[in-house]
């Protein structure tokens, strides 16, 4: 009887914790998209998104210290249109 008990309360247990992950999984499912505010210009400090901007990384500091092997480098470029949505 005390196995039975075990068990029952072990499948409980992980039912309801397979229930709650269910529902705070972290993803947002919901969008507000009526309060949004959209405007041409965002990202961040990092990864600034303006109209026909190029940004250019690259690992040459690396390579130079000897710490990299290989030139890595990257071009990014953002169109110059916008279009309103």
């Amino acid at each position: 009887m005390i196995r039975v008990t075990k068990m029952a309360a072990v499948a409980a247990l992980a039912l309801a914790a397979t229930v709650a992950a269910a529902q705070g999984d972290g993803f947002t499912k919901k969008f507000p998209l009526a309060s949004c505010q959209f405007i041409s210009i965002g990202g961040n400090r990092y990864f600034p998104l303006i109209p026909g901007r190029q940004l250019y990384y690259s690992n040459a500091a690396c390579v130079a210290a000897g710490k990299c092997d290989e030139l890595s480098e990257l071009w990014i470029t953002t169109e110059r249109e916008t279009k309103r949505i």
